[in-house]
Order: structure tokens, then C-alpha cells, then sequence
């Protein structure tokens, strides 16, 4: 094969590569700061976030972390954490009833809701970050259909930290328009026909 005419076609399917590659998914990163002060026994808090994920993103993955969090106390106890289908934008925060035992969480939410992990919690501050499973991930998807989720705490002791993100992954399903056939088939005899040109005169000489 020619040189010129090998170089042209090389280039023709380099732009039919990138073109088809051109549909390929990108992911994206989502934080949220989860502002809720320090979190205290006998207090039940509760963290709505409005979102709207973006058109043609679909969420793969979610975490939530807790940067440095102890208890304040020199003991161990538990925090329990929920997923919540609703709740209003921003902090809400109530009494709990002393009577109740462990999680209670129930009793003060009306909506639905999933258990997402209990952790017990020492005086020595640790970087803590839980991983939502593909059932949990599904849930959230669930929950994020009216632009809205919440998260739920019930400390059984009182707990400090420095942050607490909750982090969403969203994978972006066609980040450019993908060429229809036609426009790609109609590109590449384009560049044929100037290969055939280039070889007709490159015999003339």
C-alpha cells in the first residue's frame, strides 16, 4: 500500500475511533456538608439536602464520612445512622424519649426510611467513612426522585467531630452527541475519495 493512501486511512480510523469513544461515560463527584454541631444523648438530628441530579447522570456510589469523631466521654457507645426519603432542606433536631433504648430513631420519623449502620464510638478520634452497597445505592436513587433526601442520627452519647460529608458519585451517560452511522460512513468515503485523488496524481507525475 502507498505511503500517502496508508497515512490517509490510518488518520480515517483514528477519527472513526475517537468519534465512537466519544459516548463514553465520565463520572462525577457530588460533597455535601452534613452541618449538624455536635451530637448529644437524649437528642435525635435529622439533615435533609435538596438536590437535583443532573439530566442523564444516574448515581453508581455513595459514602458518608466523619472526619476526626469521638466521644467526649471516657467511654464507648453507638451512633446510629439512617437514610431517609424526605426531609426539610437544612437541620432539624429533637428530644428524644428517655424511656426508649438504643435506636429509637423510629418513633420520631414518619417517612421511610432504611438503617444504614450503627458504630460505636470511643474517646480516641478516628476518620470513619461507610460505603453504601448497591441495595443502599438503589435506595438513595429511590429517595432522590423528588429532589430530596435526608439523613438521621441518634447518638447514645455525646459525639464531636470536624466534618461530616456525604459524598454521591454520578456517572454521566453520553458526555458528547455519538455520530449517527451515516455521518461517519459519509466522512470516511469523503476522505477515500481524497485518498483516491492524491493517488491519480501521484502516478501523473
Amino acid at each position: 500500500m502507498r505511503g500517502p493512501i496508508k497515512r490517509i486511512l490510518v488518520f480515517l480510523c483514528s477519527m472513526m475511533l475517537i468519534l465512537g469513544l466519544s459516548g463514553i461515560a465520565g463520572a462525577t463527584t457530588y460533597t455535601f456538608d452534613v452541618d449538624v454541631g455536635v451530637l448529644e444523648h437524649d437528642y435525635y438530628y435529622i439533615y435533609g439536602i435538596d438536590w437535583e441530579l443532573p439530566t442523564g447522570e444516574v448515581i453508581e456510589g455513595a459514602s458518608l464520612s466523619f472526619n476526626q469523631i469521638k466521644n467526649l466521654y471516657d467511654d464507648t457507645e453507638t451512633l446510629y445512622v439512617h437514610l431517609l426519603d424526605y426531609s426539610a432542606a437544612g437541620l432539624t433536631i429533637g428530644m428524644e424519649d428517655s424511656t426508649v433504648v438504643n435506636d429509637n430513631y423510629f418513633d420520631y420519623y414518619t417517612g421511610t426510611n432504611i438503617h444504614l449502620f450503627t458504630w460505636n464510638i470511643s474517646p480516641t478520634p478516628k476518620d470513619l467513612t461507610y460505603n453504601f452497597d448497591s441495595s443502599e445505592v438503589t435506595t438513595l436513587i429511590t429517595y432522590l426522585a423528588d429532589g430530596n433526601f435526608g439523613l438521621g442520627f441518634d447518638p447514645d452519647c455525646k459525639y464531636s467531630f470536624n466534618e461530616i460529608t456525604c459524598t454521591c458519585c454520578g456517572t454521566c451517560c453520553v458526555t458528547a452527541p455519538i455520530p449517527e452511522p451515516a455521518t461517519m460512513l459519509l466522512f470516511g468515503t469523503g476522505l477515500i475519495g481524497l485518498a483516491g485523488l492524491g493517488r491519480k496524481k501521484f502516478f501523473k507525475k
